[in-house]
């Protein structure tokens, strides 16, 4: 069991995720109620192992200023299951909503390396979702 385990921290390490987020003040745009807060958050996925990989699915936990919890699990990103090939990065954008001044996000993927059909999960530490652009690396 300590193998399997050290082996899939190992292929985490390999993943490396970098987020932006951006508050979005006129959400007019998006065609959404004026009771929330939105934001904009690009998220760039770079794979620094040799083997191809691919992100199956997600997990995000999302709290507000209150302490509320929302929980959101899915398929892949965007509707699609990218492959990230060795060395390459995969970046994408999309928006989460808040219904206080300030909130948080943090999760994981969880993707295969395509050489050896290892199942391994890459954390996503927390990021904040407040009312200024905010960069957060790991």
């Amino acid at each position: 069991m300590k193998k399997a385990q050290s082996k899939q921290l190992a292929l985490s390490q390999l993943i490396k995720i970098n987020v932006q987020t951006l508050y979005i003040p006129d959400n007019n745009i998006l065609g959404q109620p004026q009771n929330k807060n939105y934001f904009r958050y690009t998220i760039k996925i770079e794979n620094t192992g040799k083997n191809s990989v691919q992100l199956i699915s997600r997990y995000w936990l999302i709290i507000n200023d209150n302490g509320e919890e929302i929980e959101v699990h899915g398929q892949g990103v965007l509707g699609k299951h990218p492959v990230i090939e060795a060395k390459k990065s995969f970046e994408y954008q999309s928006f989460s909503s808040i219904d206080s001044d300030w909130g948080s996000m943090e999760g994981h993927y969880t993707m295969i390396d395509l050489e050896t059909e290892e199942i391994f999960t890459v954390k996503i530490d927390r990021f904040y979702l407040v009312k200024d652009t905010t960069i957060h690396s790991q």
